[in-house]
């Protein structure tokens, strides 16, 4: 699981089933798997953490059984 801060009002969008977008004030996060990456279902698509008080995407990625690696990067595009 990998939780990405975002308040309600981002825009989170699945590009491919690899890629996850999630536009910032200032830029897009774009959050990439070498294997598929699944948005968990909640019921307003965010996670919330009483204590700092933060939103989040959750975001999964499944670890095949077979113990191969899997890598996840995490990019900031600034907007033009």
């Amino acid at each position: 699981m990998l939780p990405v801060i975002s308040p309600s009002g981002e825009t989170v969008r699945q590009t491919a089933s690899n890629r996850i977008e999630i536009d910032k004030p200032e830029g897009t996060v774009v959050i990439e798997g070498s294997g598929p990456l699944v948005i968990k279902k909640t019921a307003k698509g965010r996670v919330f953490n009483q204590v700092p008080g933060c939103e989040a995407v959750p975001i999964m990625i499944s670890l095949p059984s077979d113990g191969t690696a899997m890598t996840c990067t995490v990019q900031v595009m600034a907007k033009p």
